[in-house]
């Protein structure tokens, strides 16, 4: 029960984790959007300027920033998965543990994709001093990633493996082997009858 509830606490940070991912995905393409209007304006040479451009760049780098610290706990975490998932002969817990790699898995794609388009954002954003910000905020989304992207090989290679795989001497007792070749259960006494005591033997 322990352990199904490791795994579950698991799943629910991940989760929780992969939602952040998404609201901080949904502010990236709403800048790059504005960046795109405000680079073609300097193109066309109007006089359109995004003035809260800046302060929203600044609120996403600030939750990025919140968000690397809270990935932080993910390192233990997946120590602790280690060190006291064991095998279960539930097919249950199997099934917890490919949950767990499912979220983990899309977790990894939409940090990759928000890498993605902060490197679109940064082609776009039309001052200088607003593409070394964004410099800056691509280049922190790569150190997570680069933290986070192991993590679906590790459950489905190591998780998955002690929680479907018996250790030795989990299978149950052995009994005696049979030697090869030969019939199992009880053989015959080969041995010839003894004459009793005080009897003679007739040749």
């Amino acid at each position: 029960m322990e352990q199904d509830k490791l795994v579950v606490h698991a799943q629910e940070r991940f989760q929780e984790l992969l939602d952040k991912v998404t609201s901080m995905q949904a502010r990236s393409e709403d800048l790059l959007f504005r960046a795109q209007r405000w680079a073609n304006a300097i193109r066309n040479k109007t006089s359109y300027r995004d003035h809260m451009f800046q302060d929203d760049l600044q609120l996403l780098r600030r939750a990025v920033r919140t968000f690397i610290q809270e990935c932080g706990s993910l390192p233990s975490l997946m120590d602790w998965l280690e060190r006291d998932l064991e095998y279960t002969p539930d097919p249950r817990a199997l099934e917890r543990v490919r949950s767990l790699l499912k979220i983990a898995t899309q977790f990894e794609k939409d940090i990759s994709n928000f890498n993605d388009i902060n490197r679109h954002l940064h082609h776009f954003v039309p001052l200088p001093e607003l593409k070394v910000e964004v410099w800056y905020l691509v280049q922190e989304i790569e150190v997570i990633y680069d933290k986070v992207k192991g993590y679906p090989f590790f459950i489905a290679a190591r998780l998955m493996l002690k929680v479907s795989t018996p250790e030795k001497g989990d299978e149950g007792p052995a009994g005696p082997k049979t030697p090869p070749g030969s019939p199992a259960g009880p053989q015959p006494d080969d041995t010839p009858p003894q004459a009793p005591p005080g009897s003679s033997s007739v040749a």
